[in-house]
């Protein structure tokens, strides 16, 4: 009787190890050229939140014309720049994930996405700051006639039909 959960704790293990090969990858591969610079403020101030710890992911997802969405991975941001390699021409949704932990708060979690379609040959800037629950997130293009910054948007028109 112990032989045989042996095995099936074995066929379990190996089922699960093969599934999770054929699912998306948990880290973007970012082996892209870089078109795309985040750059990152997160931070507390400590005297409104000693020891408070935050922890910002990035997803990347394809946006598909028929309003559905490819998850490419997940890059793990740090304070500062950080850079990106995104499919010209193709349309993408950021997700950016923070996640608050430390002794004397409550632990949460927040998210802000935005689109954008990066073209070919220009560069792209975005400036996401959090400090003390307050966020600024802005895009900004570099192109032949200089720095432009761009609408922050989102795919509200494929939610609305969901």
């Amino acid at each position: 009787m112990r032989r045989i959960s042996v095995i099936g704790v074995i066929c379990l293990f190996l089922g699960t190890l093969l599934g999770c090969g054929t699912r998306s990858p948990l880290y973007y591969s970012n082996t892209l050229e870089k078109n795309v610079t985040v750059k990152l403020r997160v931070e507390a101030t400590k005297i409104a939140n000693p020891g408070v710890r935050y922890d910002t992911r990035m997803s990347v997802n394809a946006a598909n014309p028929d309003c559905t969405f490819d998850y490419l991975g997940t890059v793990a941001l740090n304070n500062g720049e950080n850079k990106i390699g995104l499919v010209p021409g193709k349309s993408a949704t950021l997700v950016f994930l923070i996640s608050r932990t430390g002794p004397l708060t409550s632990d949460k979690n927040f998210r802000y996405d935005m689109s954008i379609t990066p073209m070919p040959g220009r560069q792209y800037e975005i400036d996401f700051t959090y400090v003390d629950g307050m966020f600024d997130l802005r895009l900004y293009e570099h192109g032949r006639l200089g720095r432009k910054e761009l609408p922050r948007s989102t795919d509200r028109a494929c939610r609305a039909g969901t």
